[in-house]
């Protein structure tokens, strides 16, 4: 299952009894100028949250084993640390 930021996060967990992997992607436009040692790829603060948000949803669906998350387009270690959710219990 694919969808663009915006897309209502709802609309994902009437599916993840039918899918195995979900794509949440940032909004365009999500490619800057290329610069020497960095990603082409922007994100949108929002996203990283809205991926927290799911993967909480797909833990709390009991589906995590057989369900992957992606998030295509800037998600790296320095901005999800910024952003890290809180531990999941």
């Amino acid at each position: 299952m694919w969808a663009w930021q915006g897309c209502p996060l709802v609309f994902f967990d009437q599916y993840l009894p039918f899918v195995n992997i979900i794509e949440y992607e940032s909004r365009a436009p999500f490619w800057a100028p290329l610069q020497p040692g960095k990603s082409p790829h922007t994100i949108d603060p929002i996203v990283i949250e809205s991926v927290s948000d799911l993967h909480r949803m797909i833990v709390a669906r009991g589906v995590q084993d057989r369900v992957d998350l992606m998030e295509d387009g800037g998600l790296n270690a320095g901005n999800v640390a910024r952003s890290s959710p809180p531990a999941l219990t």
